[in-house]
């Protein structure tokens, strides 16, 4: 249906990792650029309430979203951001590969 509608792009609001996987499943069977929109489609149509102005200017927007759903953001956030993290900086701590080695 996606590909006889003529649609060049796909939104996927499917949230993290579901859309992802779905995206990657569909990759050469859709002929549409597929963006992942996660949760930002409830935001815009007022179905998920939005982080008060001072904490999404400060960068706390997570912390309010963590407040209203910690048993399903605890793994993202502690986890897999954690994990991440690391990763980041144990990359940048190794040694630069010589460029003639």
């Amino acid at each position: 249906m996606i590909n006889r509608s003529g649609a060049q792009l796909v939104f996927v609001a499917l949230g993290c990792p579901k859309q992802e996987r779905w995206m990657a499943a569909m990759k050469g069977k859709i002929q549409a650029a597929m963006i992942g929109i996660g949760g930002a489609l409830p935001m815009m149509v007022g179905l998920q309430s939005k982080a008060p102005n001072w904490m999404r200017a400060s960068g706390l927007e997570w912390v309010y979203r963590f407040m209203l759903e910690p048993r399903r953001l605890f793994k993202r956030y502690a986890v897999t951001n954690s994990t991440y993290i690391w990763l980041v900086t144990r990359a940048m701590l190794q040694p630069k590969a010589r460029a003639n080695a």
